[in-house]
């Protein structure tokens, strides 16, 4: 297999991503942004992939070895600090998740759309626009622009209120613990 062949699927995976995001990577764009979106968009969850992995491996491999010189260990306590936690937080882990999880595009949203509503809807021209069975003046489309940075400013405000009650929670429990 070529090596060539190897590096030219995470760059056309980033170019991919790129324009998935709203983003394109023409001639023009600077070489730096290119370098970053390759970092950003491939070469980081690749590394994250790989360390999954190799903790993973390792927990696998530590689970069949004995325990050799070890202490005994004392009734009621974890061997470490993140076995303790990991043992009373296993339950809440799954809610914290989920919620990071759904703040990230809620979050991406009220970072765009102030974009969209200054180039789309305040500088733009061709209007009315339409979409499906929708059409839209210019006022019309700022107007809904404007309530849809709201609702994901709103949005984004209760998930990280809900994600920092639930991450005092599990740390209340912890401490008490």
């Amino acid at each position: 297999m070529d090596a060539t062949f190897l590096f030219q699927i995470p760059h056309d995976l980033m170019h991919a991503a790129a324009h998935a995001v709203g983003h394109e990577i023409t001639a023009d764009t600077p070489a730096w942004v290119h370098q970053v979106f390759h970092l950003t968009l491939v070469w980081a969850p690749i590394a994250l992939a790989a360390l999954a992995l190799w903790r993973l491996v390792s927990a696998l491999r530590a689970r069949g070895r004995p325990a050799g010189a070890a202490p005994p260990p004392v009734p009621g306590f974890e061997p470490g600090v993140y076995a303790f936690v990991l043992r009373w937080t296993r339950a809440e882990l799954p809610l914290l998740l989920g919620l990071s999880l759904a703040a990230l595009p809620v979050l991406y949203a009220a970072l765009e759309l102030p974009k969209l509503i200054v180039n789309r809807a305040i500088d733009a021209e061709g209007f009315p626009l339409t979409a499906g069975p929708w059409s839209f003046d210019q006022l019309e489309f700022l107007f809904l622009l404007c309530a849809l940075y709201l609702l994901a400013v709103m949005t984004s405000g209760a998930l990280k209120f809900a994600i920092n009650v639930a991450k005092g929670r599990v740390g209340e429990r912890v401490l008490r613990r």
